[in-house]
Formats: structure tokens, C-alpha cells, sequence
């Protein structure tokens, strides 16, 4: 019941876990795939949206060799749902009593929205950026969950905030 998904193999890359929520992020669930089949059968791309990741980039698969990462930006493109998402994905290698790798487990959070927001808001910037740094109008530019993605000079006047401070948030 979770809203992140979670996802468990064994050292033989055997799911043992595979939440709703990242089915549902990943366009499809749990499967007996091997590891070396994972980024063809889920669709698993470099940001870029156009690289397909090699097996041994996946969180996965470096938490199964006993390897720490964390916010791994993956771009899903399902071939069997046709979902496309963004993922920002953390792996932890599980280890038994004795320190031994037994498998990894990482958790998917959707960043769809943030990276949608963000070509927008690119797109938007791109087009208007003339009209945009030369306004005396105050103008910002803030995600669907409220955070600054941008601001122009005359914001800052206004609102006696610099643009570093309202986009740390």
C-alpha cells in the first residue's frame, strides 16, 4: 500500500517483491525475466529517452552486487502498456546475517510531474525569455506542488527575495 515503489530480487536477479506501485510506474509487474533481458522487457532508457541502460547500470543490478546508489533517473517507455514515466530510483544491496549479498532491493519514486513541469517550464523560457528578463512585472515560474522552478530580476525586487534563495526552496 505503499506510494513508492518497492522492488526485491534475489542474487539471482528473481523477483521477490514487486509492489502495485511499481507495477504501475513501471507500465507492468513482476515477471521471470533474467537481469540481462530487464531494460529491453521494461523499457528502461538514459534520460536522454532515446539510450536504452545496459543491465549492469541498473540500480538493481548494481544493488545485487552489493553497490549503494541513489536518485538514478530512469525514463520508462513500456512496450507492453505503452506507459511512459520517469523514475528517480534508489538501491541497497540486502545482505543475510554474515554480511553476504543476497539480492538488492530498490525503491522508484515517479517524477513524472517534476519533469514534465520542467520542459515546460524550458519550452516557456525558451519562448519568452526576451519579454521575461526585461518585465517590470514580476514573474515566476513554480511547479504543480508549489516550488519556484524560476524567477525573473523584477520577482526579486518585488519580493526582496534572490533567485537562489526561493529556488532552494
Amino acid at each position: 500500500s505503499m506510494g513508492e515503489g518497492v522492488v526485491a530480487a534475489d542474487a539471482q536477479g528473481r523477483f521477490v517483491m514487486f509492489t502495485p506501485a511499481a507495477a504501475e510506474m513501471m507500465g507492468q509487474g513482476m515477471a521471470a525475466v533474467p537481469p540481462e533481458e530487464w531494460p529491453a522487457y521494461f523499457g528502461i532508457f538514459h534520460p536522454d529517452q532515446l539510450t536504452p541502460y545496459r543491465s549492469e547500470e541498473l540500480p538493481m543490478v548494481c544493488a545485487m552486487r552489493g553497490e549503494i546508489c541513489d536518485r538514478v533517473e530512469l525514463y520508462i517507455r513500456s512496450p507492453r502498456s505503452g506507459k511512459r514515466s520517469w523514475l528517480s530510483v534508489s538501491g541497497r544491496p540486502l545482505r543475510d546475517t554474515g554480511g553476504q549479498v543476497r539480492g538488492g532491493v530498490i525503491v522508484l519514486h515517479d517524477i513524472t510531474e517534476q519533469r514534465q513541469s520542467q520542459e515546460e517550464y524550458r519550452r516557456l523560457h525558451e519562448r519568452f525569455s526576451g519579454i521575461y528578463h526585461s518585465s517590470k512585472d514580476g514573474i515566476a515560474f513554480l511547479t504543480m506542488s508549489g516550488l519556484f522552478l524560476d524567477v525573473n530580476p523584477a520577482f526579486e525586487r518585488l519580493t526582496g527575495y534572490s533567485r537562489r534563495e526561493l529556488l532552494m526552496g
